[in-house]
């Protein structure tokens, strides 16, 4: 996958911290970026988040199809965890039409407290039609 313009460019760092966050807590896999710069925030999301035996995630399953995206991803993460010898704790926050329906409110605090307090969040899909209508505030 080569990025063509700017937002592109953009996405393709985003998506090697995490296979480059991985190489470093899982031994025997390794994954080396095309291009790499003293400013590169892969460099930073190595730091981000001290290496540990385990890590709190916080999961945003949202509403819709995110829910089954986030059980594979769980499913793909564990095999993982179990190959590479480190622990991730999934604890899961609402957001999106599932916190509209649960609790009146599209992010609610408690969900950005978790999320705050998690070593990373994994958000799924949020929005559909139900929600379409809802004021934008």
């Amino acid at each position: 996958f080569r990025p063509t313009n700017t937002s592109n460019r953009k996405n393709m760092k985003l998506f090697q911290a995490l296979p480059l966050f991985l190489a470093s807590s899982c031994s025997g896999f390794t994954f080396i970026p095309q291009q790499q710069t003293r400013s590169s925030p892969i460099r930073t999301a190595l730091n981000a988040v001290p290496k540990a035996d385990s890590y709190k995630v916080t999961l945003l399953p949202g509403d819709g199809i995110g829910p089954e995206i986030t059980d594979a991803t769980k499913a793909v993460l564990k095999t993982l965890c179990d190959r590479c010898g480190f622990q991730l704790n999934f604890e899961e926050a609402l957001i999106g039409g599932a916190a509209i329906d649960a609790v009146n409110d599209p992010f609610p605090q408690e969900s950005l407290d978790q999320c705050l307090a998690s070593d990373s969040v994994l958000l799924a899909c949020i929005g559909g039609y139900k929600w379409d209508n809802n004021p934008r505030e």
